[in-house]
């Protein structure tokens, strides 16, 4: 890697480039003038007092609010990791913030990090005793981890706390369904749902039913098309479960009414209830999406897409927003089924009837205008289709049917700049580059909006074929056209990046990142340039400073680990490497983050540390790479013995692994335990299981089918660690093959009652289940 600093105007530059972009007070550009003559300043009345701050001026928030509200929209994105961290960080500023409090569980709970949310629902409720939800909360944890009998204790509890609460009585209902009570659950469910919900829930339940053990139901939704107990079929579109999760959710009995009419079919009624709501409930939320709904079904299409999308602004992942904007665009498609018919079949009169007729009804919906393009087009008229095209985009520049008929043209030219933007997304540069030079070739002279497409197209499409000089020439071309500044900017830094001339790369790439921040293709390449041109402390600096504005941007982690790596900090640079690795796991996969890790000689303890990390994110092949590397610097090194052996197990080499975690314990008989993450028993869950040397050692032997030397060893574990789930996993399965199956059956157990949702120990279980079973038979 070069340098990390070799031109000492470089520092200087992006400095100031940078204060000028963010608008730091006290960084000018404009040199002083001793022609121009000073003014003087007005003289101003002395104020004792403060002048009464502008209205109109945005509220600006302490950090806490303004990280609190970040991780709400984050949140309602179903970003939950992004809202997880930014909620901890509104915490650590102001520890007793309701809102942020009240929050995290969940945001822990829809991770299905079920033993976290359980940890901070237990805090919401000692600090809000007289609050049903975090009791419900903790409910809804003991279910996803199978303790249906807690889960009942607590739903019962946060029903004494608010007797009204329908979620305590679903999770009742749902607790007694499990307990294989239907006729308890019965009674509970009917408050909860209508007559004609209840009817479709018992038949949806066999599609979720919990048997086999490994398969669960979901408590939460994995993939948010697929039903959940928090997103049932029957609770569309309200989805009240995931309502009752947002701290902003309150209920109100003029909206429970006008939803009851939505679920009973009575859409106009529905539209009448939610439009005359009392205003203070009428811009709520729930109020909002019910009247999009109600709107929807009555046929008012664009009024419904309007309030959709008004609401996808600070709801973007709920599944009723989703969903409605989806069932808009299919009422659409619907809607224009019969012009899309006899366009196809060539029957354009009719069709321009059809789409006339949409037309009238839809004025701002682009796809008539599109058809009526299309009409044009089959007839020969490509000016008129211009035209229809162009207005279509002009409502949506994302219409696929326009943007199609564009790429059309036979004979107009302007069809090639269309013709290149497909096959430069479709990667092949060649024809791209082909069809944006012959429309340059006929068209050159005065930019314009097209002509200036076509260039940068064309630089983009030289950049990816390695011809960086044609490339860079054709990004000089935008120059002026601000439509198209982002593209010159990055096209330039890219193309200098490339090219090795890493201190211009940064001087474009900084301007593009603050035109468009945070694009995945250019941010990487923009810390790895200001690692490699800006002097050490400068490069600090700046990383320093983005960690702080986008902390999770794995790129200046590893940027900063690299600067302290060189500059005589190994340890703290090894933590920043790690940190960037648990922000983004790809990024171990980048040219340059594998570059830096075959070109410097690391210290043995640096290779184990990214060892396990590789070894955590499944990379076998390069964790047993780096191991490799630590025995060879450091062969009495126990802990590379150690990872070898997992490593070597998780390949399926079972008598290597035993070897190498032999001479580890023989080397070090006390190394510390390793966390493993396994797939849940629940989809989308993760399992964190405690292993040491010693249990990976028994599964060796075990697999090599040495029984009684691998029960000896787990044996020895459980003397260490009674309360591991892997411990007994182990033995249960040892005494399984051993044909044990009392011994083998209890082990299972214990190692359910600690970790609930392990797949391995349910499977386990129902084989002994079934030897049990056929022994008896």
């Amino acid at each position: 890697m070069a340098s990390l600093y070799q031109k000492p105007f470089t520092r200087a530059a992006g400095i100031a480039l940078i204060c000028g972009l963010v608008g730091l007070g006290g960084c000018s550009s404009m040199p002083y003038d001793v022609s121009v003559p000073v003014l003087e300043m007005p003289k101003l009345p002395i104020r004792l007092f403060p002048e009464r701050p502008d209205p109109k001026a945005p509220k600006i928030l302490p950090d806490h609010e303004r990280y609190l509200e970040f991780a709400i929209g984050q949140y309602h994105a179903n970003q939950f990791a992004v809202a997880e961290f930014y909620l901890k960080r509104s915490l650590i500023l102001e520890h007793d913030n309701p809102r942020a409090m009240r929050l995290l569980p969940w945001a822990y709970m829809f991770q299905k990090k079920y033993r976290k949310a359980l940890y901070a629902f237990e805090k919401v409720h000692t600090r809000f005793p007289d609050d049903a939800r975090p009791v419900t909360g903790l409910g809804w944890c003991y279910f996803a981890m199978q303790d249906y009998h807690h889960a009942l204790e607590k739903f019962e509890q946060a029903l004494i706390l608010d007797k009204h609460s329908l979620q305590a009585k679903k999770g009742i209902g749902f607790a007694y369904w499990m307990l294989d009570h239907p006729d308890s659950a019965e009674p509970w469910l009917r408050q909860v749902y209508t007559w004609h919900q209840w009817e479709r829930l018992k038949s949806d339940w066999q599609a979720w039913n919990p048997r086999p053990p490994e398969r669960l139901v979901e408590v939460v939704p994995s993939d948010w098309q697929k039903a959940s107990l928090f997103t049932p079929e029957v609770e569309a579109p309200r989805y009240p479960s995931i309502l009752y999760t947002h701290t902003e959710s309150l209920t109100h009995p003029a909206v429970d009414n006008a939803w009851r009419l939505y679920s009973k079919e009575f859409y106009k009624d529905a539209l009448n209830a939610f439009s005359t709501l009392p205003p203070e409930v009428a811009d709520q939320f729930d109020a909002q999406n019910g009247l999009a709904w109600s709107l929807l079904k009555t046929g008012n299409l664009v009024e419904a897409e309007a309030v959709f999308r008004k609401l996808r602004q600070t709801h973007p992942g709920f599944p009723g927003v989703v969903n409605g904007i989806g069932a808009v665009k299919a009422a659409y498609q619907e809607k224009s089924r019969f012009a899309r018919h006899y366009l196809e079949i060539g029957k354009y009169q009719i069709a321009e009837q059809h789409i006339a007729e949409l037309n009238t009804a839809y004025p701002e919906w682009s796809l008539p205008h599109s058809l009526k393009g299309w009409v044009q087009l089959k007839r020969g008229n490509e000016t008129k289709a211009l035209q229809m095209f162009q207005t279509a985009i002009s409502h949506n520049p994302d219409d696929e049917v326009a943007l199609d008929g564009m790429r059309q043209f036979e004979t107009l030219e302007l069809a090639k700049v269309f013709q290149g933007d497909e096959a430069l997304a479709v990667g092949d540069y060649k024809r791209a580059s082909y069809l944006y030079y012959e429309y340059i070739r006929k068209n050159d002279g005065p930019l314009t909006p097209m002509l200036a497409r076509a260039y940068s197209g064309m630089g983009f499409s030289q950049y990816h074929k390695g011809r960086y000089e044609l490339a860079l020439y054709n990004f000089r071309k935008l120059g002026g056209v601000d439509a198209l500044e982002f593209e010159r900017q990055k096209g330039l830094g890219l193309t200098f990046y490339a090219r090795g001339e890493y201190d211009k790369a940064v001087d474009h790439l900084i301007v593009a990142d603050a035109l468009k921040p945070d694009q995945p293709d250019l941010i990487h390449k923009l810390d790895w340039a200001v690692l490699r041109s800006w002097d050490a402390e400068t490069a600090r600096d700046y990383l320093l400073a983005k960690a702080q504005e986008k902390p999770r941007r794995p790129t200046p982690y590893v940027g900063l680990g690299w600067v302290y790596y060189k500059t005589g900090r190994p340890n703290l640079g090894v933590e920043y490497f790690l940190k960037s690795i648990e922000l983004d796991p790809d990024i171990i996969q980048t040219v340059e983050f594998r570059d830096m890790l075959e070109s410097e000689r690391f210290g043995w303890q640096v290779y184990n540390r990214l060892g396990w990390e590789y070894y955590h994110q499944d990379e076998a092949d390069k964790a047993l790479q780096l191991f490799a590397l630590a025995l060879e610097r450091r062969p009495r090194s126990s802990e590379a013995m150690k990872g070898l052996g997992y490593v070597y197990l998780k390949l399926k080499q079972y008598e290597r692994a035993g070897a190498m975690l032999a001479r580890s314990i023989k080397r070090n008989p006390n190394t510390h335990p390793v966390r493993v993450t396994v797939e849940g028993s629940e989809p989308g869950t993760k399992v964190d299981l405690w292993t040491s040397t010693r249990t990976q050692l028994a599964r060796a032997l075990y697999h090599q089918g040495r029984l009684e030397d691998a029960l000896k060893w787990f044996l020895a574990e459980y003397e260490r660690h009674p309360n591991w789930a892997e411990v007994h996993d182990g033995l249960g399965w040892t005494y399984l093959k051993m044909d044990r199956l009392s011994e083998s059956r209890q082990a299972f157990l214990k190692s359910l009652r600690l970790q609930p949702i392990n797949p391995h120990s349910h499977k386990g279980l129902k084989q002994v289940k079934l030897h049990m079973a056929q022994g008896r038979l």
